[in-house]
């Protein structure tokens, strides 16, 4: 009998932003509230390096690429191939 259920997609591993340091039982350690989030960010693929992403540019026009060449240096354009990866990250709470 075959199964009439797709095959899940294949999921890329996540990339790590700066993790917490130390533990809920480390007494040293000075942890902040924090949530988890995910990004989906370009990756060089040949330096295996994050690309800066100007969001003030994305979140204006929606052009990823834009927003890509905009957060390079001035006058520079995107040379590099790249893939989009998600990353994750746990980002600290603020009240102010």
């Amino acid at each position: 009998m075959t199964s009439l259920t797709p095959p899940l997609p294949t999921r890329p591993p996540l990339l790590p932003r700066e993790p917490p340091l130390g533990g809920i039982n480390d007494p040293k350690a000075k942890l902040y509230p924090f949530k988890y989030k995910t990004a989906s960010q370009p990756l060089a693929i040949d330096t295996n390096q994050l690309i800066p992403v100007d969001t003030s540019v994305y979140f204006a026009t929606g052009n990823l690429y834009n927003a890509i060449t905009r957060a390079r240096e001035p006058g520079t354009r995107l040379r590099r191939p790249y893939q989009m990866v998600t990353t994750y990250e746990y980002q600290v709470l603020t009240t102010k």
